[in-house]
Parts: C-alpha cells; structure tokens; sequence
C-alpha cells in the first residue's frame, strides 16, 4: 500500500510503500526531509488535523484519506535517515540509438507542419487577419497623392510598417506556442509591451544581421558621393547582395534569440549563434530558403511608384497590386510559421537555449 505525504517546504505529494512508514525520508523534489507517520499514528490524528486533511487542494485523482497532514515529527533517534536517490539520478542517459530516434521523430513531425501550414488562412479569424495585414501593406505600396502631405503620411507609413512587422513577429510566437492559426490583428492588450517591442525586436534583428550591407552602402555613398550603391558597378553589386544574403541566413536564429534567450548576452557573441545554428542546421536551411523566397517574391512584385500614381489608377493596376500584396504577404506568413516551427521542434537542441 502506498502512503502519501504532503511536502511543508515545496508541496510536492511524494508516495512511499510499507517500508517506509516511521521514518524520515527526504523529499524526491527538494530534498527537505519529512516524516512518514504509520497507520497507528494517522488513527490518533485530533479533529483538527483532520478537518485541515479536508481543506486540502488535492487532485481529484487521489483520495483525501490517503493525503496525511503537512506536519513534520521528528524521527526517532534510533531509525536512520534513508537518503532517497534524485529523479534524474535514477534515471539512464539516453542511448545513441534513442537520441537518433528522437531526431527523425522530430525532422518528421517538423516536416509534416511545413506541408500542413502552407496555406495562410485556415480559419474563419485567419481570413480577416489575412485580409486587414493586406489592406495595411496596400497602404504601404501607394504612392503620396501629393507633395504637401509629406509630412502627415511618411509618419503614418512608418507606425503602419512597424505594426505590420509587429505581427509577423507575433506569427513567430504563436507558431512557436503551437498554435497553427494566425494571431488575431488587434492581439495586444499593452501597446508598449506587445506592439512596440515587437516592432523594436523585428527592426533590431534586421538591423544587426544587414549592418554589413548598411555599412557598405553609407561607405560607397560617401566616398563616391553615388548613393545608390545597388546601381553602381558589378563588383559593388555583388558584394552587396551577397551581403544581403548572408544577412538573411542568420536572421532567424537572432529573432529567436531575441524573442526567447538572453538577447544583448549572445549578440555580443555572434560565436554562439552559430553554434545554435550547427545541430539544427538541415531544418534552418529550410528557413533561410523560406526567407529568401519570400524576399525575393517582394523584390520581383513591387510596382514602380509611377504606375500606382492616382492620376492614371485603373482597375487592372488596381487588382494588379491587391494580388501581389496577397502573395507577398503569404510568403512572409510562410517564412515566419516556419521559424516558428523551428523553436517548436528544436528549441532544446539550441546552445542559448540550453544555457
């Protein structure tokens, strides 16, 4: 028969069998020491240690009776203390065979998600999401109507684009929480602590990953006096898109870091980015490719400002621009679900994590 017996210091239910009534064991959670009574002492208990048995919160699949008060006696001088072993002392270390096991469940459960969350709208509430973040990338593709408004739109444009990257890194987070739907639009209950530090986390990863292609591109303006360094010559151009491209590789995992780990402690030490990146590295090509594509899918549809001018809008430009800002959208939807899924599966693997 097993008896349970509340730990006073942690709370922990610990259960003993026959052997162990009468004496002082030590908690297998905190090692605090405790006091099994024995049956002849849980008949003697006072009404009142009983109606305290009663108050007790226990689970609804343990029985009050078995549950003795949280009170400690003091052993007898003549029983010895049996040092219970630790839970994780007991307990073997994974095989090689059990590790490799693990790892193809969790490329298989990773993969499967990846083939399941290709399409962005999977309810009802996705498809209004879907179709508010649309409209506010619509109003960030259109042009001024005019020069005098300058200075009422430019601000607007960038608390828009800063409420737009707020949400993709909510898409990341809720991913990662698996959840496989989108975050409602209006997710927030504090501005500051969901809607600004989203945006700050989203722009400082971009800003610490592209900050060599940035330092490239200020150093050419300057000493060319040229400020488009993507036009210039070949070799500038390649160095600064291959700039962009390394960028792209490691902005996952600082997103990541950003959003879960000690931020200011492992960008300091790109070291350890990378080291995260090794054991996971077949799954993060996935999302470096996925980022890649979506930003390419960006690049490729954006309509010259002199096509989207107000004078001459049509509807063929009109539903021109609504279908690409859909397939740009769902390509960064995509991207960000699958850096997600990446926290999902391996955040344990992960040196930052670990640490």
């Amino acid at each position: 028969m097993l008896v349970t017996v509340r730990c006073e210091k942690c709370r922990h239910i610990c259960q003993f069998d026959d052997r162990y009534p009468g004496r002082s064991v030590r908690c297998e959670q905190c090692d605090h020491i405790i006091y099994v009574p024995t049956t002849a002492e849980s008949e003697n208990l006072t009404p009142e240690e009983n109606d305290r048995i009663a108050d007790k919160a226990v689970g609804d699949d343990m029985p009050e009776d078995d549950i003795w008060p949280d009170i400690s006696a003091p052993a007898p001088a003549s029983v010895p203390i049996p040092i219970m072993p630790r839970e994780h002392e007991t307990e073997k270390p994974p095989s090689a065979e059990e590790i490799q096991a693990d790892q193809l469940a969790c490329d298989h459960k990773f993969q499967k998600d990846l083939l399941r969350l290709t399409t962005p709208i999977r309810s009802g509430g996705d498809c209004v999401a879907f179709a508010l973040i649309c409209f506010f990338i619509l109003c960030l593709d259109f042009p001024l109507p005019n020069a005098c408004m300058a200075c009422i739109i430019y601000p607007l444009k960038f608390v828009i684009l800063g409420f737009v990257c707020s949400y993709l890194f909510q898409v990341i987070i809720c991913t990662a929480d698996h959840s496989d739907f989108l975050p409602p639009v209006f997710w927030f209950d504090n501005i500051w602590d969901d809607v600004v530090r989203g945006a700050f986390l989203f722009f400082s990863a971009a800003l610490y990953t592209f900050a060599p292609a940035l330092i490239l591109s200020v150093a050419y303006a300057v000493i060319t006096g040229q400020q488009d360094a993507a036009a210039a010559g070949s070799d500038i151009h390649i160095a600064l898109w291959g700039l962009v491209i390394f960028g792209v590789f490691f902005w996952p995992m600082v997103m990541l870091v950003m959003a879960w780990g000690d931020g200011l402690y492992f960008l300091k030490r790109p070291d350890q980015i990378i080291r995260s990146i090794l054991p996971v590295w077949k799954p993060y090509l996935k999302c470096w490719l996925a980022l890649l594509g979506a930003g390419a899918i960006w690049y490729l549809t954006n309509i010259p400002s002199e096509e989207l001018n107000f004078a001459n809008i049509n509807l063929r430009i009109l539903c021109q621009t609504v279908l690409l800002s859909i397939v740009k959208l769902a390509a960064f939807i995509y991207a960000m679900r699958i850096i997600g899924l990446l926290y999902r599966h391996y955040h344990q693997r992960l040196i930052w994590w670990q640490e």
